[in-house]
């Protein structure tokens, strides 16, 4: 082989070899762990509301641009930023400079806890959970005694098959009003002092608009509502969701979005039109 065309192939060679090093050491990191986004959005005005506090017209960041990977925001910035993320098959859509906002969805949930509870059972939606009741003691050491102890009870007493959900609600006795809201948020009652005793049986204990789901609920909670323990550490505080946290949200979605999610939707807006 000449001489000459041995160095000019071996100069193809590594040049080819280097440029695809360049191209991966450039190719974002967010890529490499994740994947090219699959949809893009340039030119927009992307609200965020990241902004945590509860002051008026205070929307949080407003970005230019927008990467979407299948059902998860990728990242937000630049179109020059959210281009890097993009790949052969990626889709990009420039908004014209609209304002793109996140979905609002279950914009507010004590809406739907109240149509369900007046309206609900005249249409076929009822709770079908086992419920019960307990008095708070005056401390939450007490209380989560109290709780196990009325959970086993029952369970054995009214033979309360497996897979049967139980609802407990905790009222405050002659403790202030908030107090047992006040324990579950800041985890001093919490699924922790229950799954080693309730393994077969998906439970909420609540009191008022706060309360936790034991292991077995959040397992099943989470089959449908694949983001919750994400969500609602955001929504409430880091860790929340390792206590089973719950709150208003998802008492409304236990009921419509979860017990009754195969009802007709007509006569889900029946209820809420009523």
């Amino acid at each position: 082989m000449n001489r000459c065309f041995k160095f000019c192939l071996c100069g193809l060679v590594l040049v080819g070899v280097f440029s695809g090093v360049g191209r991966a050491q450039s190719r974002p990191a967010l890529v490499d762990q994740m994947g090219y986004a699959d949809l893009v959005l340039v030119n927009g005005k992307v609200v965020s509301m990241d902004d945590r506090s509860i002051t008026p017209e205070t929307p949080g960041n407003i970005y230019q641009a927008m990467a979407i990977k299948g059902k998860r925001i990728m990242s937000r910035g630049t179109n020059e930023e959210m281009r890097a993320l993009a790949g052969p098959q990626t889709v990009i859509e420039d908004v014209g400079g609209r304002v793109v906002i996140p979905g609002l969805i279950q914009t507010h949930f004590h809406l739907f806890s109240r149509a369900a509870r007046r309206y609900g059972p005249s249409m076929g939606f009822v709770d079908p959970s086992v419920q019960l009741t307990v008095t708070a003691a005056s401390d939450p050491e007490g209380t989560a005694k109290k709780i196990r102890d009325t959970l086993l009870n029952a369970i054995r007493v009214q033979n309360i098959p497996e897979g049967q959900w139980i609802s407990l609600r905790v009222e405050e006795g002659s403790n202030a009003p908030g107090t047992g809201r006040t324990w579950f948020g800041k985890g001093k009652l919490n699924r922790r002092q229950l799954d080693a005793v309730t393994p077969d049986h998906p439970i909420l204990v609540r009191a008022n608009i706060g309360g936790y789901f034991n292991e077995v609920a959040i397992k099943l909670f989470t089959e449908e509502f694949h983001d919750w323990l994400e969500s609602t550490d955001i929504e409430t505080a880091p860790g929340s969701s390792q206590n089973g946290y719950v709150a208003v949200p998802e008492m409304g979605g236990l009921t419509f979005e979860f017990w009754w999610k195969d009802k007709p939707s007509a006569d889900l807006a029946e209820v809420m039109r009523l």
